[in-house]
């Protein structure tokens, strides 16, 4: 389909390397389709930035220890990133107001990270 729409574009985004090598390798769905660009790493000072800021706009107040940690725990894996600062954020908005996110919620959402297969294909591990 597009081999042949000019007009069509898409964009794949993926922090699975593999996967995407599978896609546009020779025989692969979308060899000879399309462009890959490589885009640069989110650094630890553009997690915090951003992070600090999805928080602020929650009205979830958030320590800029907490912030590194949560960094620190994913590694700054994109998807591992998002999931537990969304899940952190979600359990801290629970109670009523004021809302905040601190090491308790930060270790209930990592424990519902840990069972992602996402996590276990990067960490390879059952712990709990």
């Amino acid at each position: 389909m597009l081999r042949g729409k000019l007009g069509l574009g898409m964009v794949i985004a993926s922090s699975d390397t593999d996967a995407l090598e599978r896609l546009t390798q020779r025989g692969g769905p979308l060899h000879l389709v399309g462009s890959r660009i490589i885009l640069p790493e989110i650094t630890p000072a553009d997690w915090l930035g951003a992070l600090r800021d999805g928080f602020a706009r929650l009205d979830i107040e958030i320590t800029e220890t907490t912030l590194q940690t949560l960094i620190e725990l994913t590694g700054g894996h994109p998807y591992l990133t998002m999931r537990l600062a969304r899940d952190s954020a979600r359990i801290a908005s629970d109670d009523p107001p004021p809302w905040a996110a601190s090491g308790a919620e930060l270790e209930a959402a990592l424990y519902e990270l840990r069972r992602d297969p996402v996590w276990t294909a990067l960490h390879d591990d059952t712990d709990d």
